[in-house]
């Protein structure tokens, strides 16, 4: 399993984080409501990982930010994305611009890791943990 170790300062930054994530970052309309501290582990054929991989759509709530890793540890395509998002109501914020969203999507991708790490007690501990060769497919 990867490591996913909390640096001193991204522990002083996750104290004022929610089980969602920061609920006030720039440009933010609505926070997030899926848990990133029960995140899956993707593992690749190219022995890459993913716990947390995103893209936005625009809707007239803003710009909202959706999962492309079901809870199940499965890659979706946008187009699934979309549909699970349809279903479930589920994203990780909602912003005004797709530049906020990104903006929001490249702190997640960074810090998740090491945030769900910290908030089990110093171990990642995954809600599931799967195999794929996503990354060839792409």
């Amino acid at each position: 399993m990867p490591e996913f170790t909390p640096s001193a300062e991204d522990v002083k930054t996750f104290q004022g984080w929610q089980p969602t994530g920061p609920a006030n970052v720039p440009g933010m309309v609505e926070p997030g409501n899926i848990d990133l501290t029960k995140r899956p582990l993707v593992h690749h054929s190219d022995g890459s990982v993913s716990t947390l991989y995103s893209a936005s759509i625009s809707t007239p709530k803003g710009e909202v930010l959706i999962p492309l890793v079901s809870q199940e540890g499965k890659m979706l395509t946008v187009q699934q994305g979309i549909a699970l998002y349809k279903k479930t109501g589920r994203h990780l914020g909602i912003f005004k611009t797709p530049e906020a969203a990104d903006a929001h999507a490249n702190l997640l991708h960074l810090k998740q890791g090491a945030f769900q790490t910290w908030k089990n007690g110093g171990k990642y501990n995954p809600s599931a943990e799967t195999y794929d060769n996503w990354k060839e497919s792409q």
